[in-house]
């Protein structure tokens, strides 16, 4: 479980289902995935939509606590008990996808079953959490290449996101030559069913 090992999954995705004139839709921890496979020049993108996504390092960016307890060493004593305690696993991912979820008139159901469907992915989730933040401190010599990535970029943020904020959105905004900025202002991370109506435009 890695981002190098993602790219190589979408490339051969595509390659099984022969797309050539591909539009890439990335949210959070896809996002260095659909980066990383543009700056090596994937030919067959043609337009990235980009919500609430991170890349590398920058002032920011402020990692979820869900985040956080799998990626920093000082915190794994707390690891290893959330690890022994299944309810306090479900407590904390429960706390954290209520954090991410703004104004879903369904946000109950929506925790239910993004907790139900967590377990099969929960290895993955960690495996790739442990890495995440020497991922992240690596690309910090790499956002150079960004603006080097010139096809149209939609970025698109719920804006009462706490980690990945609204500054964030305005850097990569800036990163990227060809992107055009929608703020949803009344979502959060879970923009693409928070809500569906821009509450304001910007754009390079």
């Amino acid at each position: 479980y890695s981002t190098a090992a993602q790219v190589a999954e979408v490339r051969a995705r595509f390659d099984a289902y022969g797309l050539e004139d591909a539009v890439l839709v990335v949210h959070d921890q896809s996002a260095p995935v659909g980066i990383d496979l543009l700056r090596e020049g994937e030919p067959r993108v043609q337009r990235m939509v980009f919500l609430n996504g991170f890349y590398s390092r920058t002032e920011s960016l402020f990692p979820p606590k869900g985040i956080e307890v799998h990626s920093d060493a000082r915190l794994h004593p707390v690891e290893l008990a959330l690890q022994r305690d299944p309810a306090a696993i479900e407590a904390f991912h429960r706390f954290q996808m209520d954090e991410f979820i703004v104004s879903a008139e369904n946000e109950q159901e929506m925790i239910d079953r993004l907790w139900n469907t967590f377990g099969e992915a929960r290895p993955a989730f960690v495996a790739l959490t442990n890495r995440l933040v020497s991922e992240v401190i690596t690309r910090f010599e790499t956002v150079e290449d960004l603006p080097d990535i010139t096809i149209p970029v939609d970025i698109v943020y719920g804006a009462q996101d706490p980690y990945l904020t609204v500054g964030t959105a305005i850097e990569f905004d800036g990163w990227f030559p060809d992107s055009t900025l929608t703020m949803l202002d009344d979502a959060g991370r879970r923009e693409m069913v928070e809500s569906s109506v821009p509450r304001g435009r910007g754009g390079t």
